[in-house]
């Protein structure tokens, strides 16, 4: 068999083992491979009707998910430094109060299963910080220097390292909400820009001055 087919051939297998990223068509339709199959979603928009911002959703294992983190003031929160351009890349943070109550009609701030839903279909908890995170946006500057550790965002989740309550870690790491709560603690999840898993994690959930960032689920 001549090489240039068989480079092709290769070329296609680790295409299809790897995923193709998020490549939206005309129509607003995404292909994404895991394994030998082939899942479509369609990227759909909305207007939250609080303050007029429109959010893309996709549909993912049967689950509608917001494709960026929620940014409406009307709902509480604060912008990363207190500065709005933070607010506008990677959404407000939200203590968990404010969190539960978030995200706009129609949508929900989704359960611990409805994340492990999302993570198991992205591969499981070990690996599927990497499918889900943008391809840009992670960075650390702490050495002088930007080094880029996206993801492949396999679904078009586009995870984005908006930081937390700490003012330290903006493009470092992200952070979401669950709405299940513990005795004193609600369950997050954790991505790390040097990283491919995803953690879950407690924290305390009376406090307001523990923020995060917030995604919304759609209502079945």
């Amino acid at each position: 068999m001549n090489k240039l087919i068989l480079r092709g051939v290769a070329l296609a297998v680790i295409v299809m083992f790897l995923g193709l990223g998020c490549n939206e068509d005309a129509d607003g339709n995404v292909d994404t491979f895991i394994g030998r199959f082939r899942y479509r979603s369609t990227i759909t928009t909305f207007v939250d009707s609080r303050d007029g911002k429109s959010y893309k959703g996709v549909k993912i294992d049967g689950q509608v998910w917001m494709t960026e983190n929620l940014n409406c003031e009307a709902a509480g929160g604060v912008c990363y430094d207190n500065d709005p351009a933070n607010c506008t890349k990677y959404g407000r943070l939200y203590n968990w109060n404010d969190a539960k109550e978030a995200c706009p009609s129609g949508w929900h701030l989704p359960s611990d299963d409805e994340w492990t839903t999302l993570i198991n279909h992205a591969g499981g908890y070990e690996t599927a910080g990497r499918k889900l995170k943008a391809t840009s946006g992670w960075y650390s500057d702490r050495f002088g220097k930007d080094y880029d550790k996206g993801g492949t965002d396999d679904f078009c989740f586009a995870a984005l390292p908006g930081g937390s309550s700490i003012f330290g870690d903006i493009g470092i790491e992200g952070r979401w909400w669950s709405a299940t709560e513990r005795a004193y603690t609600a369950l997050h999840l954790h991505m790390n820009y040097g990283m491919a898993n995803v953690g879950r994690y407690e924290a305390d959930n009376r406090s307001t001055l523990t923020l995060f960032s917030v995604r919304c689920v759609q209502d079945e």
